[in-house]
């Protein structure tokens, strides 16, 4: 059964916004570009990846947002849906990935990755269980960006547990979510390594079990302290000239700065200004009851599609760039990379990921 979920469009546009940033972010790493002016989004001051906590929190929100429907549904159901919207593209993204690096390799007979490319390595990064789950392996995965889609698949499961447990008991969901951040944040912070237990799995609970935590206060919270935009702006600004300026100062932990200040105030400022802007025409935001018009609906459908694709292009594009010098037009070029991105990630939702969903539920019946 299909159902209607309402969007925030603040929400979708930080989406939107921190998929960009990523993008910007392995441009700059992947070309091995630097600019002596301007902002460096990788091998700068700031360490601009921590945009993916951005995306751990937004996803726990609109979890949380979604959790009547989470409450009814079967496990199977819950994670089928999850699966319909990942792994067309996973599946696509990483076989294009690995047709350019094998290319490459005949034509250069050299690995333009840092290992070879054998089977054991495909299969797990088509499954998503190259990193953090039961497999450990050396180098770096085929699209590698996708083992936040692979942490991101362990939280989903986990938020399901949590909610069918607080259903069943007398314990507040939120308890439990506060418990699976803070889990996180000492995985993280005590180095763990074991299989769903380190690093990459750390970061992932800290920030997508936080944003369910806002978004928990937002939903419930009566106190007028919590609806106050300027309470959150002086947070976020800051945080801001913190990162910015004052790192020798203020900065003694960037990850643990943006996942448990900057995000959390960045996203309840939003939701706080656009509540406000909206409350005189009767639309209601706090529950997530607002419709996304038609001028928002690519911005709501943008990022996934970017983020997955990114990689296997950026690829396409190094290689590229050991035949020709594009040095020169490296600052336009990202620019227009993240723009070729946009309506790559249009086309892949129109004709792959709505095709494959069709085809599910025509000949699967899910």
């Amino acid at each position: 059964m299909k159902s209607k979920i309402d969007r925030i469009n603040s929400i979708d546009f930080l989406r939107f916004l921190l998929s960009c940033v990523i993008i910007l972010h392995h441009y700059q790493q992947a070309l091995g570009v630097r600019f002596d002016h301007g902002i460096n989004f990788f091998g700068g001051k700031v360490y601009f990846g921590y945009a993916v906590e951005g995306f751990f929190e937004l996803s726990g929100f609109l979890a949380v947002l979604m959790i009547k429907k989470t409450e009814e549904q079967s496990f199977s159901d819950y994670l089928m849906h999850k699966i319909k919207r990942f792994f067309p593209l996973v599946l696509l993204s990483v076989s294009c990935y690995i047709c350019v690096v094998y290319c490459l390799k005949i034509i250069t007979d050299k690995w333009i990755t840092d290992s070879p490319v054998g089977l054991w390595r495909i299969w797990n990064s088509y499954f998503l269980t190259y990193y953090g789950g039961p497999v450990k392996m050396e180098g770096i995965a085929i699209n590698n960006p996708l083992w936040y889609l692979g942490v991101l698949l362990t939280c989903y499961v986990i938020f399901y547990l949590l909610v069918q447990i607080s259903k069943k008991t007398t314990i507040d969901v939120v308890w439990l979510m506060i418990f699976m951040s803070m889990l996180g944040l000492g995985i993280k912070s005590y180095a763990m390594d074991l299989p769903w237990l380190n690093s990459s799995h750390g970061r992932g609970y800290a920030a997508f079990f936080l944003g369910g935590v806002v978004a928990y206060i937002w939903k419930t919270q009566k106190s007028k302290i919590f609806s106050i935009p300027a309470f959150y702006a002086v947070i976020v600004v800051v945080c801001t000239l913190s990162i910015f300026i004052k790192r020798d100062i203020l900065v003694d932990d960037e990850w643990g700065i943006c996942t448990y200040i900057f995000f959390p105030a960045l996203i309840m400022l939003l939701l706080c200004v656009e509540s406000n802007k909206l409350k005189n025409n009767g639309i209601r935001t706090r529950n997530g009851e607002k419709n996304c018009d038609g001028r928002m609906e690519f911005i709501r459908i943008a990022p996934l599609g970017m983020y997955i694709w990114h990689s296997p292009f950026l690829m396409i594009l190094k290689a590229v760039s050991l035949y020709v010098d594009i040095s020169a037009f490296q600052g336009l070029l990202m620019v227009l990379f993240v723009f070729f991105m946009m309506g790559i990630s249009f086309l892949s939702y129109k004709y792959v990921e709505v095709c494959f969903r069709k085809w599910l539920e025509n000949i699967l019946g899910v």
